[in-house]
């Protein structure tokens, strides 16, 4: 009597166990998932920034359709173009 007592409690035993680790460090265990909301956060963090990248682009797509001294200096300072008969120096 004693000895099925202890088999089953045994088998009780490791069945826990098993299960347990396998909620804990299973493919969709507890890790797994803490994991994940770090890469999650991670990702949202990405996202946030391509979108304010986005929001700064548009700006500057509409100023660039719509403003003419907008143009020209975006000519002047990144394509360091200049007005006719003027000359433009680049200090490095």
């Amino acid at each position: 009597m004693k000895i099925k007592t202890i088999v089953r409690f045994a088998l009780v035993c490791c069945s826990f166990g098993f299960f347990l680790s396998f909620m804990i460090w299973g493919e969709k265990g507890l890790w797994s998932q803490f994991k994940m909301s770090g890469e999650v956060k991670l990702e949202q963090k990405k996202v946030a920034k391509i979108e304010v990248d986005i929001e700064d682009l548009q700006a500057k797509i509409s100023n660039f359709k719509n403003d003419d001294f907008y143009k020209e200096k975006m000519a002047r300072e990144e394509l360091l173009l200049g007005a006719k008969n003027e000359l433009v120096y680049v200090l490095s």
